[in-house]
């Protein structure tokens, strides 16, 4: 998918309250997310906005606010807008990097990077079953709403929980009953794999 600036603005779009915006004459085509409420006590309190010059083509989300200050923060972007060369917007740009908006540890939104992890990306190798460790892979914010769906290396198992320990997934209010089908780690033709029990 491609953004433009435009698009991306479009795309943080959700419904929330109107709050007070940013004096026209303070715009200048630049928006900061300190210029809207960042607060926040859970993820879904928080909204992925891009800021920065308006002006720059292939911006992409970066920052996050408080999913009140949508209308103030839609409506300032617009007026940002306006201070715009029409020439300098394109819809020729490079696919957005997959971040989300969070709640941090200080109780203030922000937008973080998607950390998805791969199997591939450990060591896979074996002799017998007990050299393998079942994960779950693909985002890491989700791993306790998902099933593990691949086999490492035991060797590499302080490797795999650094990974999900490093990702910032923020304060969030889902919980999950999943149930995963009972699958053990095996060791078949030297790559640890699962099989059914």
């Amino acid at each position: 998918m491609k953004h433009t600036l435009l698009a991306a603005l479009s795309l943080t779009m959700i419904t929330g309250l109107a709050g007070c915006g940013v004096p026209i004459e303070t715009l200048n085509g630049n928006l900061s997310a300190d210029s809207y409420d960042q607060s926040c006590v859970l993820n879904s309190d928080c909204l992925e906005i891009t800021t920065g010059d308006v002006c720059t083509p292939c911006s992409c989300p970066g920052a996050a606010i408080n999913k009140r200050e949508r209308s103030a923060y839609e409506r300032d972007a617009e007026r940002a807008l306006t201070t715009c060369d029409e020439n300098a917007l394109t819809d020729s740009c490079q696919p957005c990097k997959s971040t989300r908006a969070i709640c941090n540890d200080a109780n203030a939104c922000e937008s973080v990077s998607v950390v998805a992890i791969s199997a591939a990306s450990f060591d896979q190798s074996c002799e017998q079953d007990a050299d393998c460790l079942k994960i779950t892979t693909g985002d890491v914010c989700n791993v306790e709403c998902m099933c593990p769906d691949a086999a490492i290396n035991v060797a590499d198992s302080q490797e795999y929980m650094d990974a999900v320990a490093a990702a910032s997934c923020g304060a969030s209010e889902s919980t999950c009953s999943v149930g995963c089908q009972d699958m053990a780690p095996s060791c078949v033709d030297s790559v640890c794999t699962l099989a059914n029990n």
